[in-house]
């Protein structure tokens, strides 16, 4: 197995250039065994306890075609490992737009009392599960960015292809320890979590992630 080169203090090696934000990210290596076992006993795991999920992913499903009518499912787009690219499923929270109405809803607008729920306790992101089944994300793994923002955040973070080394995850050291992410500031500070977890990706580390993860579920704690 190989052994992540753990960088202390990576998160504070900060310059900025005119807008242009670079990390001294150390000398990453990624442990390549432990990560594809890991992605097998994630798979065994998501099926073993799919006693649990589905009825969760059911009861969701029945209320949002309740809510809303139609599709309640939409997959986007997103970069996976190595900058390829992968449809990611999730719950839909938003109403739709109506393409005659003379008025744009902002996006907090459109969000239902529902949907807010389900961001807020991250069960929008349960139809990931089947991405992670699919072999597409992991469990755990840097957060995938909407398409756009990505191909806009690496124009002014030359490194930021790095979280992309591995699959990105439903859940990260990111998502987990960062709030969400409202500008370039931002997310050059998210992406160090990433870039800190690449330098110390181990089993401690990522049922640390687990944990944390789960009192961020019920505490609604970065949600939007």
């Amino acid at each position: 197995m190989l052994i992540a080169n753990i960088q202390e203090n990576t998160k504070e090696n900060l310059i900025v250039k005119d807008k242009e934000f670079v990390l001294d990210t150390g000398n990453i290596k990624i442990p390549v065994l432990y990560l594809e076992l890991r992605y097998i006993v994630e798979k065994i795991i998501l099926v073993l306890v799919s006693p649990l999920w589905l009825p969760v992913f059911i009861a969701t499903y029945i209320a949002l075609k309740f809510i809303y009518g139609g599709k309640c499912l939409f997959k986007q787009v997103r970069p996976g490992k190595n900058n390829t690219t992968f449809q990611i499923y999730k719950f839909k929270s938003m109403k739709d737009i109506d393409p005659e109405s003379e008025t744009t809803l902002h996006e907090e607008e459109r969000i239902t009392a529902f949907g807010r729920f389900i961001r807020k306790h991250r069960i929008d992101e349960l139809p990931q599960f089947l991405n992670v089944l699919k072999g597409e994300m992991s469990l755990i793994g840097p957060r995938p960015d909407a398409l756009n923002c990505h191909l806009e955040w690496r124009q002014q973070i030359p490194q930021y292809d790095l979280k992309y080394l591995i699959k990105p995850g439903i859940t990260g050291y990111g998502q987990a320890y960062y709030k969400h992410v409202s500008d370039i500031e931002e997310v050059f500070e998210k992406f160090k979590y990433d870039v800190y977890y690449l330098n110390n990706i181990s089993f401690k580390n990522d049922i640390k992630i687990v944990f944390k993860t789960i009192e961020v579920m019920f505490t609604g704690y970065g949600a939007r």
